[in-house]
């Protein structure tokens, strides 16, 4: 059998020195930096190199003149076509260049940012640099100043001038931070061994390759696998998902219907693909589909081109109608319809997606009116939300529901939909499970922010306010301070003080979501830790004095029926106050999904 691979040795510096000058790329089936959102493991890396430890192989494809590959960072004046593409050590090379050469990295938000790590010579200490790390003298802040060029003398001689303008230093330890920082230059020298895939590999082998390196670990989802083949079989295609994923976090430059940013969601290119391979397979498992894109026939096991170049036609057929923006802001206008106005307020990017899919499939495959299938798919988002439809095993049970679709005749969707919804929204639901499930103080629980949705939905006004709570909640209206607050009505301060809580032991408790509604800033600061009885007391005649600006928020009685808080609710015990209100708000909640 021929040989696939050699394996040639590298140090450190010498990698570096590839990435810089453009000898060392990515190719298009890569991913941008996921460790950004973890940046202890960058931090760890550079603790492992310094004390000597195994970080690993690495993998490289020797390139055939390909022209689709990704530099390392954004530096493009020494680039060429590089000799190496990277199949296994993106974030691990991604990291080191970085950090080394203070240079930016594509988050996986599709941002430019730069990373900081910081290294205390004295103990061997590495941190993830922050506001204190830069103002502390025990610390190199910035990892990249070693390996500036500025000489290691200069730099150890620096080091040893700040630190004594802020202490004594002992000969003792000054032989110590010199050792440890030359020890850190040092690990330019550190030696790293890759194995070098031969150039004459067909794209198909090098991508299955790399699948089967990262299936070992936990790094990649099948979904990152399918995208790897999009981008062999289909570069244009993941090409267009990428962007329109970046499109989503960005704000247009000017008003436009031809953008898919909004304040509900920001999909990522495994979210898109999901919706993708919903609405052309009818399918979930992104086990099953890795297999069924590839051309696995079911019967033989076997991989057949024509079978994969059908089900890539698939694919290619429904993309426009997922990307395309008419479609996807029109579904978002449904959640937001539903009191839903806030990425804040969604609990599961799951039940978004599913219920885009399912849009989709009854916008293009059962051709249902607009009416019916916003008031039908603004239904099965906040059920599927607050029963945590796709909280467990969220595929399986989206395969179900897809199977079960599959089978509805043309004139059937909104009815069979509408059957599920009311199935799983029974009385005992509304009456005594969501009741029971609102005894948390998680302030993004599902509950917590369909009670929010709800007041938005209802058109309520803020508590003691004219204003309503939807008008405030307006993500357009960013500002340093918020407009709108979350206030406990039984303060905290008042629960120490008359019932002996503890902040701490407590803190569940206190912070109960039924213990919760919405102030205006200015409100929530005067009324601080007062009793109930006497900040409501002092509430209401301000209230009952101001002039009236929307005659159907004027009456305070009606505000609180509206906020689900209980009539006299200052002269209840915390624990009854707690309970009744739990009942109110889920009947607020009610009240708002059989208005959508």
């Amino acid at each position: 059998m021929a040989q696939v691979f050699k394996t040639t040795d590298y140090t450190i510096g010498k990698l570096i020195e590839d990435i810089e000058i453009g000898d060392i790329a990515l190719p298009d089936i890569q991913r941008p930096f996921v460790w950004y959102k973890k940046i202890s493991k960058v931090r760890d890396l550079f603790d492992s190199i310094y004390r000597g430890y195994p970080i690993g192989y690495l993998l490289f494809w020797e390139n055939a003149n390909r022209s689709d590959y990704k530099n390392i960072g954004f530096e493009e004046k020494k680039r060429k076509i590089p000799r190496f593409l990277i199949i296994d050590g993106q974030q691990r090379l991604t990291a080191l260049f970085a950090v080394m050469k203070n240079q930016e990295v594509l988050t996986p938000d599709y941002e430019k940012r730069k990373i900081k790590i910081a290294f205390k010579p004295l103990d061997s200490t590495f941190k993830v640099a922050d506001a204190a790390t830069d103002r502390d003298p025990e610390y190199i802040a910035d990892l990249s100043s070693l390996w500036s060029g500025d000489g290691d003398y200069a730099i150890i001689s620096s080091f040893m001038a700040n630190l004594r303008e802020k202490r004594e230093v002992s000969k003792d330890e000054e032989k110590i931070i010199s050792t440890n920082i030359q020890s850190l230059i040092n690990i330019n020298k550190y030696p790293l061994t890759a194995l070098e895939i031969a150039p004459n590999l067909e794209e198909e082998v090098v991508s299955d390759i790399f699948v089967r390196i990262n299936s070992a670990g936990v790094s990649l989802t099948q979904a990152d696998f399918i995208l790897t083949l999009l981008s062999v079989y289909w570069e244009e295609g993941r090409k267009e998902i990428e962007q329109f994923c970046i499109d989503s976090r960005k704000v247009p430059e000017k008003e436009t219907r031809f953008s898919s940013f909004n304040h509900l969601i920001k999909p990522d290119p495994d979210d898109m693909l999901r919706v993708l391979i919903g609405l052309a397979f009818y399918r979930a498992k992104m086990k099953d589909v890795y297999s069924i894109i590839r051309g696995r026939d079911a019967e033989t096991g076997e991989f057949v081109e024509d079978l994969r170049v059908r089900q890539f036609d698939k694919l290619k057929l429904n993309l426009p109608s997922i990307l395309d923006n008419t479609n996807w802001q029109s579904f978002l206008k449904i959640l937001i319809g539903c009191g839903y106005k806030d990425e804040e307020l969604i609990s599961s990017k799951n039940a978004v997606l599913y219920s885009y899919i399912l849009y989709l499939i009854g916008k293009e495959n059962f051709n249902t009116s607009s009416y019916e299938l916003q008031k039908v798919i603004g239904r099965w988002f906040v059920m599927a939300s607050i029963t945590g439809r796709y909280s467990s095993s969220p595929e399986s049970e989206f395969e179900k529901d897809l199977n079960r679709i599959k089978e509805f005749r043309s004139d059937e969707f909104v009815n069979n939909l509408e059957k599920i919804i009311t199935d799983s929204l029974t009385n005992d639901f509304w009456e005594i499970s969501l009741v029971a499930q609102m005894e948390t103080s998680s302030a993004r629980s599902p509950e917590a922010n369909a009670f929010y949705a709800a007041l938005n939905k209802l058109g309520s006004p803020v508590l003691f306010s004219k204003k309503l709570v939807g008008d405030l909640y307006d993500p357009s209206l960013k500002i340093k301070k918020k407009r709108l607050e979350k206030h406990h009505i039984f303060p905290r301060n008042f629960l120490v003080s008359e019932y002996g809580f503890d902040t701490n032991k407590d803190k569940a408790k206190i912070n109960q979501i039924a213990n919760l509604t919405f102030l205006e800033f200015e409100d929530n600061i005067g009324i601080s830790d007062a009793h109930p009885k006497e900040y409501f007391t002092e509430m209401r005649k301000r209230f009952e004095e101001q002039p009236s600006e929307q005659s159907i928020n004027n009456n305070l009685e009606e505000t609180l029926k509206r906020h689900a808080i209980p009539e006299n609710f200052f002269d209840l015990k915390y624990d009854e106050f707690l309970n009744q209100r739990r009942k109110l708000m889920a009947k607020v909640i009610r009240k708002a999904f059989n208005n959508i």
